[in-house]
């Protein structure tokens, strides 16, 4: 009597204890691919805003400040969303002011000590006053 009472018990309890891993593991399973899918995307916005930022320095040599940001922003949000990326507005402007201060440090060698070094998109009457 005993062991039909445990075969019963183990008969009920065994799928559902399988439908709870192989839920578990699809829980787990998704969490890593979204994880993985915002790493990439960030990476590739990353790569999209350092390109940009070069190709506005190089195509809009005579604009300045706001300007050169609104084409950086326009170019890169194009290139994005054809990659089907989503990005903020102020996600955008943080990664190109990171892009241009990298580039920024590139041309005048300077590290990270030299807090005063301009934006290249920076207004140019905001920096002065």
């Amino acid at each position: 009597m005993d062991q039909e009472i445990l075969n019963q018990v183990l008969s009920i309890l065994l799928p559902a204890l399988a439908t709870l891993i192989a839920g578990w593991f699809a829980v787990l399973g998704n969490k890593i691919k979204v994880a993985y899918e915002e790493k990439i995307n960030t990476q590739i916005k990353k790569q999209v805003v350092q390109s940009t930022v070069e190709y506005v320095e190089q195509v809009y040599k005579a604009i300045n400040g706001d300007e050169k940001l609104q084409k950086a922003i326009e170019q890169a949000t194009i290139i994005l969303s054809e990659k089907g990326i989503l990005i903020s507005e102020v996600e955008l402007r943080m990664l190109i002011e990171a892009a241009v201060y990298g580039l920024k440090q590139g041309f005048n060698g300077e590290g990270l000590n030299n807090p005063s070094t301009p934006s290249l998109y920076a207004d140019p009457e905001e920096e002065e006053g």
